[in-house]
């Protein structure tokens, strides 16, 4: 577990994965970091339900190395805005309550945004990485990925590792996935390791406790 002194700091970094539960739906999203005592969210599906209202209760999960942060706020302002890159956004802006820092899996999971290429079918697909364990990885795409299984290329690993799809998700033009690894041989898993734990050191090296 995240040590929880240390969720202040962690609060302050920005641009995380995190994920709204609104009203009648959920809405993936990104942490941008606090402003003021308010945690600000954005998202580019800026047409959200219009029964959402200021005071409404929000619950927040914000995926940060090792670990994920959850609570539950109220809805201070919501705005959109014309974002130069993606064109109108959707900013959130809520005001925290009881949060808390834990994370329960068999392997540590690292949230990074990496390039990553997947190979199925015959056809390349570049994907962002955004989050990765010694057993799988989640993905985010532009495009639908149709097969099963596949490759994945990602942090300048040697060989590509198998992959089996378990879960797809779509917010409208914008897909994830979640794969689970086949490993080739103790000479990959062993490499990915050796990945996994230079991104650790890192994290460490800025303060991230778990």
């Amino acid at each position: 577990m995240i040590l929880i002194q240390n969720l202040s700091k962690l609060l302050k970094l920005s641009c995380w994965k995190s994920m709204l539960e609104l009203p009648g739906r959920s809405l993936f999203s990104v942490f941008l970091g606090t402003y003021k005592d308010l945690l600000l969210f954005e998202s580019r599906v800026f047409q959200i339900s219009a029964d959402l209202r200021n005071n409404s209760e929000i619950a927040y999960q914000i995926f940060l190395p090792l670990g994920i942060i959850r609570g539950v706020g109220r809805l201070k302002e919501q705005m959109v805005k014309d974002d130069p890159v993606y064109g109108k956004v959707k900013r959130l802006l809520v005001s925290p309550g009881q949060t808390t820092v834990s994370q329960k899996r068999n392997f540590k999971r690292y949230f990074l945004l990496e390039n990553g290429i997947i190979e199925h079918r015959g056809q390349s697909a570049q994907v962002i990485v955004k989050d990765v364990s010694m057993a799988g990885i989640g993905v985010s795409s532009g495009s639908r990925l149709l097969s099963e299984e596949g490759t994945i290329r990602f942090l300048g690993l040697q060989r590509p590792i198998r992959i089996k799809k378990v879960y797809e998700f779509t917010n409208y033009n914008f897909f994830e996935y979640g794969f689970l690894f086949q490993l080739a041989d103790e000479e990959q898993k062993n490499e990915l390791k050796r990945r996994l734990l230079v991104y650790h050191q890192k994290l460490t090296n800025i303060g991230v406790s778990h």
